[in-house]
């Protein structure tokens, strides 16, 4: 499978629903959750670059990369401004976005006239790109496992509090002396809640400038509706390019090439970019609190600010920046609905329950397991009890830090200070 094979999607946001066959056959026939049984592929199928499971991936779909394929397509795929996926699309530098994630910053660059987000934007020469200062974009260079370096040196803590603080001396120090061995912007990445440490080590590129911008609305045809659908009929993508520190484009010899024909029928497609989190390693107690408090009072807020745009907007058509907000909070509403949907669906619930039933019974039949983590789901039982009485409180004050009262920031952040502020020095 050469490059012209690939087809890069930007990943955001996956709802995971139940085999379909599965679905499709209990539509008809009683359920009987009983007969239903978790296995491996219940916990998605996301990996990173230094854990593809080739073997499954030959056996499953024919198709088994090679290392240099891996390599190829990991520095083809970039990060965009700390958030949004993105990917190198030609060899002169050329990036390649989706359009929510670069259009708050159209204003930025605009001229005194001109209206980007609505008109949308063209540069016919390099001479007509636009710089956007503070814009950059990271691409991954180097993963190191630090799994072993981190745990051992935690290891030297007797309490919780002494272990946290050792993971983060650690950790800073690993941060720094990657960076100045590798002069790369390097980080350290949690996996599996800790199961895991990757450092990861980006090359960054600071100068990147604006190539094309399609007008908002054919950008978000079909609005809220059609997103989180497939096929979207929209041009919601931006393009970019990054220059080096002379100025000139960046020749970058990474990169994914277009395909004039598409994938064909039966052929395997990879997403490869910066997809969300995931809430898979919860445990069941943990997920139905998200069920049953969390995720339907959001709802409640995401859809009184969302209807509150959708009316502002239609009441002033010739303001885009409103219907930027329509679409933000469309996108978060939906987001929240679908991850309810999913929590709702019996069928995901009882297959959660019966691995964790499983595991619980491996840990308590295995003397040294059960030691150490027998009473991990009676503390997480105590804490979501507690979490239940004041559920309502926590959503008010911890709700969108962008959109809620700029009192309620102002004195959460005063309250930090305070607290900070009783700490020594070194400790804060």
């Amino acid at each position: 499978m050469n490059k012209l094979k690939i087809l890069f999607i930007i990943l955001f946001v996956t709802i995971t629903l139940p085999n379909t066959s599965l679905a499709q056959t209990y539509f008809y026939e009683p359920l009987d959750l009983e007969t239903i049984t978790w296995s491996f592929d219940d916990f998605g199928k996301m990996w990173t670059f230094d854990s593809v499971p080739l073997e499954k991936f030959e056996k499953k779909y024919g198709f088994k990369p090679t290392q240099e394929w891996l390599d190829d397509v990991q520095k083809s795929a970039l990060q965009f401004g700390g958030g949004c996926s993105a990917a190198f699309v030609s060899g002169d530098g050329l990036i390649m976005t989706n359009h929510h994630c670069g259009r708050d910053q159209l204003y930025t660059i605009q001229k005194e006239g001109e209206n980007l987000l609505k008109d949308g934007f063209y540069a016919e020469s390099l001479d007509e790109e636009r710089k956007l200062e503070g814009l950059f974009v990271d691409q991954l260079i180097l993963i190191e496992d630090v799994t072993k370096i981190i745990q051992d040196y935690m290891a030297h803590g007797e309490t919780d509090n002494e272990k946290i603080k050792f993971k983060e001396e650690i950790k800073d120090s690993l941060v720094k002396k990657y960076n100045q061995e590798t002069n790369l912007n390097c980080r350290i990445v949690t996996l599996y809640n800790g199961g895991k440490y990757s450092l990861y080590g980006y090359k960054r590129y600071n100068d990147i400038r604006l190539v094309m911008a399609p007008d908002f609305q054919i950008a978000a045809t079909g609005w809220d509706w059609d997103n989180f659908t497939y096929p979207r009929y929209e041009l919601d993508f931006m393009f970019y390019r990054a220059y080096d520190e002379d100025g000139k484009p960046v020749k970058n010899k990474n990169y994914f090439t277009w395909s004039k024909n598409g994938a064909r029928e039966g052929e395997p497609i990879f997403t490869v970019g910066r997809p969300g989190s995931t809430d898979r390693l919860k445990s069941y107690s943990e997920l139905k609190y998200l069920r049953d408090f969390v995720y339907p009072k959001s709802l409640i807020g995401f859809n009184s600010i969302y209807q509150a745009y959708f009316d502002l907007y239609n009441n002033h058509l010739d303001r885009e920046v409103l219907l930027n907000s329509v679409m933000r909070w469309g996108n978060s509403r939906k987001s929240y609905a679908g991850r309810l949907a999913g929590l709702n669906n019996e069928i995901i619930m009882k297959k959660k329950l019966d691995f964790e039933n499983d595991l619980k019974l491996k840990v308590k039949t295995t003397p040294e397991l059960n030691e150490k983590y027998g009473e991990i789901w009676n503390s997480i039982d105590i804490v979501i009890n507690e979490l239940e009485n004041y559920s309502d409180l926590n959503t008010v004050l911890r709700f969108n830090r962008r959109d809620r009262p700029v009192y309620l920031t102002i004195a959460s952040d005063l309250i930090k200070l305070a607290e900070e502020k009783k700490l020594p020095e070194d400790e804060r």
